[in-house]
């Protein structure tokens, strides 16, 4: 009996022995191994996202310029004030030598156009008496000339009068309607230059009542410039105490509700188009936005959003995310799994076979064609199957027939 048991005892050990072996020869062998995560092309549609900062401003804004030079002396609103139209928004206050000298010189100008402008409206009339006098004038001496040809015509026909008599008489009827034509015209070329002075003479009187406005107008309210519509004030850029020329900008009034956002894109992106929507957000925003234009530049393109949301305001930034699915059903496979040599795009397909101890798995390289991408896909453009297993990752770099160690081998094999 105790002979038996020590022949049992001797048998478990030895196998104990060759199966820990046997483990410690795979784990060695193993060891060294890459660790490979695998995955499967897949059909689906590309879901394109790209993200971007962009600023807002007013989508319409007036710009609030000085029509003269002045200091400032009150600003009577804030950036973010609400305004009404026609209410102050500052005050300037004037040289007083300075601007009474321009608008004496202004009015003197004014004086001499309408004085220049009262002279060719009497040289018009003088011009229209003379027209009338030297129609009537033309009337008789035509007369005149039209019976003395008729009667020296019938007498030269019988026979009472010379040709030379009859010549002349002719001469003079057509030397008389010629002279006045001329006359005539000549009038009329007067008058037309008189009109055309007139014009020009009127069109300087409207610029210098354009330069007259402003002047009139700011003193009579006292300095105070206005808001010439309903709106928000935006970007003040002018301070008390400052001097400002004349057509300086001051400040911006938003006058809509709606708001443009731009960002910039990568230039090779080519599925964001106009009338997408897209989604803004910050800290205390989230809004739908549709993509109004794009302008293209060297590296980038400029995307200009159109939104519509109470409590935004100028310069506010946001985060801008574009997000559009594919139309089609195609071939996927992650990113990851796409790798590329000197003779182009393959993938690493995986392949279970009979090795020293046991199924092992070992790598092939698999050509393919890509086509477009998203984040985490790219399409495959070439047939390659759905079902095979390709790398997707691995814990070290491998080659084609390479043994490696798959990590995840129940998901695409059945268990050995």
């Amino acid at each position: 009996m105790g002979k038996y048991c020590n022949i049992r005892t001797i048998g478990i050990t030895v196998a104990v022995l060759l199966a820990l072996c046997l483990f410690l020869s795979k784990t060695i062998y193993t060891f060294n191994m890459p660790q490979v995560t695998a995955t499967i092309p897949f059909s689906g549609k590309l879901s394109k996202t790209e993200t971007a900062n962009g600023l807002a401003d007013w989508a319409e804004k007036e710009s609030v310029r000085t029509r003269l030079a002045g200091k400032v002396e009150e600003i009577y609103v804030r950036d973010g004030d609400l305004v009404s139209s026609g209410q102050p928004l500052f005050r300037l206050s004037f040289d007083d030598d300075d601007t009474l000298e321009r608008i004496s010189q202004l009015n003197i100008s004014r004086e001499k156009l309408e004085l220049d402008m009262e002279n060719i409206n009497m040289k018009t009339d003088k011009a229209n008496a003379d027209m009338e006098a030297l129609g009537a004038e033309r009337e008789r001496e035509l007369k005149k000339a039209q019976d003395n040809y008729d009667r020296m015509r019938s007498l030269y026909q019988a026979g009472a009068a010379a040709q030379a008599d009859f010549e002349t008489a002719e001469y003079t009827l057509k030397t008389t309607a010629d002279k006045y034509d001329k006359q005539f015209a000549d009038l009329k070329n007067t008058l037309l230059t008189y009109g055309q002075d007139m014009k020009g003479k009127q069109l300087d009187l409207q610029n210098a009542d354009a330069q007259l406005a402003p002047y009139r107008e700011l003193l009579s309210a006292d300095g105070v410039v206005k808001a010439e519509s309903a709106g928000i004030v935006g970007e003040i850029s002018i301070s008390r105490g400052e001097y400002v020329t004349a057509a300086q900008e001051t400040m911006t009034i938003g006058v809509s509700e709606n708001f443009i956002v731009e960002c910039t894109i990568p230039l090779e992106n080519s599925f964001v188009a106009v009338g997408d929507e897209c989604r803004l957000t910050n800290s205390a925003h989230s809004f739908k936005g549709s993509v109004e234009k794009l302008a293209a530049a060297d590296k980038t393109k400029t995307v200009s959003i159109s939104v519509a949301g109470d409590g935004i305001a100028p310069d506010e930034s946001f985060s801008v995310t574009f997000s559009k699915e594919g139309e089609q059903s195609q071939k996927l496979v992650a990113n990851g799994a796409v790798q590329q040599d000197g003779t182009g795009y393959f993938l690493y397909k995986i392949v279970r076979r009979k090795g020293t101890l046991g199924n092992e798995y070992t790598t092939e390289k698999l050509p393919i064609y890509i086509g477009d991408s998203d984040n985490e896909n790219t399409v495959i453009l070439n047939d390659i199957g759905f079902f095979e297993p390709v790398v997707l990752s691995s814990s070290k770099t491998f080659g084609e027939g390479d043994t490696i160690l798959l990590k995840n081998s129940g998901d695409f094999f059945e268990k050995e």
